[in-house]
This record gives C-alpha cells, structure tokens and sequence, in this order.
C-alpha cells in the first residue's frame, strides 16, 4: 500500500502544528509561571483552586476583622490606662483631703483638682478608634459621655439594652466581644470623683478619709480585672491570627501546587517539543524535494 505526498504532507502538518502548540503551551507556562491560563488546560485543577481561592479569600477577610479588633482592644487598653492613671492620683488627693487639719481653702483647692480630674476621666470616657467611640458599645458613632452641671452623665450602649457587645468572629465556630462598655468601665470611677469633689466642698472630712479612699481602692481594683480580661482577649485574637496565618500557608502552597508552573518539568517539555517541530519541518522540507522516481521505488 502506496501512500500519497499529500498524506506525507498533511501528517507532516499536523505534527508541525501539535509540536508548535505543545512549544506555545509550554513557552506561556515559562512566562506566566501559571500551570492553568484557562480552565479548559485542567478542569479538575481549576475546580480544586477555585475552592482554595475562596478558603483564601474567608481568610483574608478573617484577619482583617481579627487586626482591627486586636487594635480596639490595645486601645481599649491603653485608656484604661490613662483611667488607673486619674484614679491613682484622685486617691492621693483623697488622702490629703481627709486630714482635719486642713483650711476651707485647702479642701477647695483639693475639689478644684478633682474637678479637673473628672473633665479628664470624662475625656478619656469619649477615647476614639478611628471613627468609633471605644467605650459606647453599639451606640459608637456618638460620644457615650455628654457633659452635664457637676459631670457627666453616660448614654452609650449597655449590657441591660442589649446594645452593649461588640462582636467579632475569631474562628468559623467562635465570636469575641471586643469591647468594655463604659457604664462598667468609666462611670463608677466618675462617681466616686464626683463624690470626693463634693464632700471637699462641703467640708467633710470623715466622708473623704472613709468612703472616698475605700471607693478608689475598690475601682482600682475592678480597672485591674478589667484590663487582665483585655490583656486575655488580646491573647485570644493573637492566637487566632497565628492559627489564621498557617491555616493560609497551607492553602496558598496547595494552590501553588495546582497553578505553578513546574520550572525544570515544562523546560524539559519545551525543549522536547521543540525539537518535535524542528524535526517535522525537516520531514515537511523532505517531502517537498522528492522526485516521481522516489515515489516508483
């Protein structure tokens, strides 16, 4: 059985045309460092990296949420600071006002110093992360403490108007809250200023020796726990974001493994179909320079 030039020639074609193709394959691999340009080059492939995209993509968005909810609390943290801060130096103004020894002038000058440390403590109730007032719980658009004749007075969020918790997801499963309301964390400590102001005022020693320290000692104390419980929740979203972090190294190098270019592999390929295509040409040139006496033997 004799077989026409032109079946040589369209055979030679066709491995022209698949050499030229596995070459232009492996050449946008090269290039691209990508396995799958299109979904047609591995359906199951971009199936499976379509999946770890969006795993990706959940994650991602998980440790934006859990970063600015680490922030609220370092800042949280840092007023209530500030707060210890104001109490700490209330107490010692409690102390000398409760020696009877001091002159009317002396215990107004004390109250006017308590005074300013309640503008203060009111200030540091108002704190802001970027455009959230800190302590206002779900009300955080608005300033939880609004200035009134002798002090403030609290109308943020709270635990009993179930508008209180501010929440954030530190897993599939689990949610934080994040925040410390400030009927809880600032308002008893303004109180107890305010009381110590006005019992200088009127002059009553045995209320500022006795209540008024008594008082500070106990917000100190409650301000300790209440920051050991942030310092805990900020270990907590620590946590959370190293565990985020490897769970996406282990996705990103899954996806790798379906997407990358496999470097020396799809050298080799190149080079293999290169040489396919400049073989086929040469077998192309050949059948284009026989003679009918070629053919008749």
């Amino acid at each position: 059985m004799r077989i026409s030039s032109n079946e040589y020639r369209n055979a030679s074609l066709m491995g022209i045309m698949s050499a030229y193709q596995r070459m232009g394959q492996a050449s946008t691999q090269l290039s691209t460092g990508k396995r799958i340009s299109a979904p047609s080059d591995d359906p199951v492939g971009t199936a499976q990296a379509l999946t770890l995209q969006n795993h990706l993509d959940n994650l991602d968005q998980s440790a934006r949420q859990l970063n600015v909810a680490k922030s609220f609390l370092g800042a949280t943290d840092t007023a209530l600071s500030n707060v210890g801060d104001i109490l700490r130096q209330a107490r010692t103004l409690a102390v000398q006002g409760g020696s009877t020894s001091l002159t009317p002038g002396a215990r107004s000058s004390l109250a006017q110093q308590v005074d300013s440390l309640i503008q203060t403590l009111g200030s540091a109730g108002n704190t802001q992360y970027g455009n959230r007032y800190i302590f206002a719980g779900q009300r955080n658009d608005k300033a939880p403490f609004v200035a009134n004749q002798g002090g403030f007075s609290y109308q943020g969020g709270t635990a009993a108007g179930n508008d209180g918790a501010l929440q954030v997801g530190v897993s599939p499963q689990n949610s934080m809250t994040i925040n410390t309301t400030g009927d809880v964390a600032i308002a008893p400590a303004l109180k107890a200023l305010t009381q110590l102001r006005d019992s200088l005022n009127s002059g009553d020693a045995t209320a500022v020796s006795s209540d008024s320290i008594q008082q500070f000692d106990t917000q100190i104390n409650n301000l300790s726990t209440l920051r050991a419980d942030i310092g805990s929740r900020i270990n907590s979203v620590t946590g959370a974001l190293t565990q985020n972090g490897a769970i996406k190294l282990n996705f990103t190098q899954s996806l790798s493994d379906i997407e990358d270019t496999d470097i020396p592999n799809t050298v080799v390929q190149y080079q293999s179909a290169q040489l396919a295509y400049q073989a086929a040409l040469q077998s192309t040139s050949r059948i284009g320079q026989l003679s009918l006496l070629d053919y008749l033997k």
